[in-house]
């Protein structure tokens, strides 16, 4: 116990050092070291929490965007729903004629809520937040971590050690993925929370990984998944859906006021 309290005394920047390289590796060992099922981001989520609450007791639901009254995350999980009704509707029609969307089994649609959970938590709430407090203009603390976000998908599916998941996605694809990021750093921004962000963030993955994209000719056929970005993500029709939901929460943050992020 002793021992505990004294690595809460250390110094702010051992704190942070340590809670950023624990952060990056829990989340990623979602995508190497535990890619087994249903519950490989499980073990990162509990890691980034916990890892959370030692460095930061007293804060540590702040940094990663958590606060949030009953009625606000009921909210979350209804419009999360939503979303993902929406989702199912537009992916379907987004994608090209020769291929289509099969629903998954339960355990498919585990996933996503954790690994977009994970996200959000590093993306927007740890991200934004360091940001915030480096004196950048806002266009940058809103338009950075979107292009991390973006750029992490293309090093994930570029340089991944899974050969079958390796491939390079379209750059249609990762300008959608862009203007996702933008949209979920603007209501992170707008709200305080992640809340928000992780609800259409989890809408859309539950029909994106939860359900299957099969390609019409040969339903037995395994789609490599960066391919699966170019279909939908590279359509031209979700990239200008993307853009313009980007704009909207971009107006709403605007009309919401500036961030003001607590310091580490």
């Amino acid at each position: 116990m002793s021992q505990l309290k004294s690595f809460r005394r250390s110094t702010s920047a051992i704190r942070i050092l340590l809670f950023i390289v624990c952060i990056l590796f829990f989340m990623s060992s979602g995508y190497g070291l535990f890619y087994q099922g249903w519950w490989q981001f499980i073990p990162s989520t509990l890691f980034i929490l916990l890892t959370a609450w030692l460095c930061f007791p007293d804060d540590w639901k702040t940094y990663l965007g958590l606060k949030g009254s009953l009625r606000e995350i009921l909210t979350g999980i209804c419009l999360c729903s939503f979303f993902a009704m929406g989702s199912y509707f537009i992916i379907r029609h987004s994608l090209p004629d020769a291929y289509t969307l099969i629903p998954g089994n339960y355990r498919d649609y585990l996933i996503p809520p954790f690994q977009s959970f994970n996200e959000e938590m590093v993306f927007r709430a740890l991200l934004l937040t360091a940001l915030t407090q480096t004196g950048l203009k806002k266009w940058l603390i809103l338009v950075l971590p979107a292009l991390v976000f973006s750029m992490a998908h293309w090093l994930f599916y570029s340089f991944n050690l899974h050969t079958g998941f390796r491939g390079d996605l379209d750059f249609s694809a990762l300008a959608t993925l862009l203007c996702f990021g933008i949209s979920t750093n603007a209501l992170f921004l707008a709200t305080r929370s992640i809340l928000l962000p992780w609800a259409l963030h989890c809408g859309w993955n539950l029909n994106r990984f939860g359900s299957h994209i099969i390609s019409m000719s040969s339903a037995d056929e395994t789609i490599p998944e960066y391919l699966t970005f170019n279909l939908l993500e590279g359509s031209e029709s979700v990239l200008i859906l993307s853009a313009l939901t980007a704009g909207l929460c971009v107006l709403w943050w605007q009309r919401t006021g500036t961030y003001k992020a607590p310091r580490f």
